[in-house]
């Protein structure tokens, strides 16, 4: 039997090039077992909470560049936040279905690039994150979900998330980093304060101590024919 031969194209000749997770892929789409699909990466960003008022005032704080927001990222068919965690020992790390958060109001979606990955490659690094970012990690100022986010499409090689999802919880963070600074001032302040009136007491007291001693002494040394009896009280 004459065998038959498939002519290669000319766009599979192209060297290797490499995704955003440092993975090799082939340049060639014919080349099946080594292509590697697109994965398009969306910021998905809700009002914090879904109440009337909080959703206005984002309105009003996302013209200034800014607001109080929930985020999570979508890649393939899911969107991956953080959050406490279940407990002390799970991960922060979760999924769901894009733009369904419940208690939270959908604002918007900003779409964050696209990257050459794998199913298995992303998985590898959402279970990398997962044990980086426990739930007992959580804080709402300086480890939030947008911080998850923002590193997620770092890792991911499509860029950092907008400043204005982070900035509000960056002020928050510096403001309370300046009153924690100011509370250690003071404390320290106290210390010293407190060591201070420590050393003045022990010193007035030594003072005093030394001039009950002198003033005994010469109690002791005086004449006894020129003491007076009631002034003095004379020891056995």
């Amino acid at each position: 039997l004459a065998q038959t031969s498939r002519e290669v194209p000319s766009s599979c000749t192209g060297p290797d090039s490499r995704g955003a997770m440092g993975e090799r892929f082939s340049t060639c789409a014919h080349n099946s077992p080594k292509f590697t699909p697109t994965a398009h990466v969306m910021l998905h960003v809700y009002d914090i909470f879904a109440t009337p008022d909080c959703v206005a005032m984002n309105r009003v704080l996302h013209r200034l560049g800014t607001g109080a927001f929930h985020c999570a990222v979508q890649v393939f068919d899911l969107e991956w936040s953080f959050g406490p965690g279940q407990n002390d020992y799970s991960t922060g790390v979760f999924s769901m279905e894009p733009r369904q958060l419940p208690g939270a109001s959908f604002m918007k979606s900003e779409g964050m690039g696209s990257v050459r990955l794998a199913r298995a490659d992303f998985i590898k690094l959402i279970r990398k994150l997962s044990l980086e970012w426990p739930g007992n990690s959580y804080d709402v100022l300086k480890k939030n979900c947008c911080h998850f986010c923002c590193e997620l499409c770092q890792r991911l090689g499509v860029g950092p998330v907008p400043t204005w999802v982070t900035n509000l919880a960056g002020m928050g963070a510096a403001i309370s980093d300046k009153v924690e600074a100011g509370e250690q001032a003071l404390l320290a302040l106290d210390q010293c304060a407190t060591e201070a009136r420590r050393q003045v007491t022990s010193k007035v007291l030594e003072l005093d101590q030394h001039a009950a001693i002198v003033c005994w002494q010469r109690i002791l040394c005086c004449n006894r024919t020129q003491a007076r009896p009631e002034k003095v009280v004379w020891l056995p």
